[in-house]
């Protein structure tokens, strides 16, 4: 025998929406939303800064989590030059309620780095990093870089494109 069951709205006792959780659904591990940025057209973006300094070529997406306790997936990727001895260095750093933090805890090479002894190098650089803001406010990330010894760099070279996709995952 086959039964179907049609209701219209579900309510709480109280009136409210009921979440997954509400009706015995478990949910962690899921996503549960995912945001993508994507530019096939960026500028070209050059620093000489030992400090991490960002720009609008730069990946970037913002996120309103549904759970405070919801992990971060990030996962970011832009083209970059070096036609100098040393590295670049990038980071990504997360903005709610005005604070901004460094992802890498101020780690000396942050989250990812491209180096060179000598000569020109293109490539490739990509960071994936799981976060905890532990909010369901507005959070923005954003990809920072900066060059190691102060020589001329480019973290986004012209003709490259750039991506960063953020997801919430369920705990």
């Amino acid at each position: 025998m086959t039964s179907i069951i049609k209701v219209d709205t579900l309510q709480k006792a109280n009136g409210a929406t009921p979440t997954a959780a509400d009706l015995g659904i478990n949910t962690t591990g899921n996503v549960i939303q995912v945001v993508t940025y994507t530019d096939a057209s960026v500028s070209v973006f050059t620093t000489s800064s030992s400090g991490y300094v960002t720009s609008d070529s730069l990946p970037r997406a913002t996120i309103t989590p549904k759970f405070s306790n919801s992990k971060i997936l990030i996962q970011a990727m832009v083209g970059m030059q070096n036609d100098q001895t040393g590295q670049i260095e990038n980071t990504i750093y997360r903005t709610t309620g005005g604070t901004a933090t460094d992802l890498s805890g101020n780690n000396t090479y942050g989250l990812a780095f491209k180096g060179v002894n000598t000569g020109t190098f293109w490539t490739e650089c990509s960071i994936t990093w799981a976060d905890s803001p532990n909010t369901t406010n507005s959070v923005e990330y954003k990809w920072y870089s900066r060059s190691e010894h102060g020589n001329n760099v480019t973290p986004c070279h012209h003709g490259t494109s750039i991506s960063m996709t953020i997801m919430e995952i369920a705990q």
